[in-house]
Parts: structure tokens; C-alpha cells; sequence
């Protein structure tokens, strides 16, 4: 898993927007699209930094 890319972050945000509209008591305070994103950019650090 290389982290949220460019190609999966519309798809995601997507998904994630519909869950939050139908079923809102579940996505209240989940952050898995920042930690995602976060991840990423950590991801991509480490591979300039190697």
C-alpha cells in the first residue's frame, strides 16, 4: 500500500463523502482520509530521503 495517490484520493473522498451522508453516527470523527494522506506524505519522504 503506497498511501492515498492522486488516482485513489477522488475515489476515496467519493466513498467516504456517501458513507457520511447515510450513515453520519459512524463517520463522526473518523479521520482515515487525513491519516491516509498523512501516510502518503510520509511515504514520500522516506523515499527521497533513501
Amino acid at each position: 500500500m503506497f498511501g492515498l495517490t492522486e488516482y485513489r484520493a477522488p475515489r476515496l473522498t467519493a466513498a467516504y463523502q456517501l458513507w457520511a451522508a447515510n450513515a453520519p453516527e459512524y463517520a463522526d470523527s473518523d479521520d482515515w482520509l487525513d491519516a491516509a494522506q498523512e501516510w502518503h506524505r510520509t511515504y514520500l519522504a522516506n523515499q527521497a530521503a533513501a
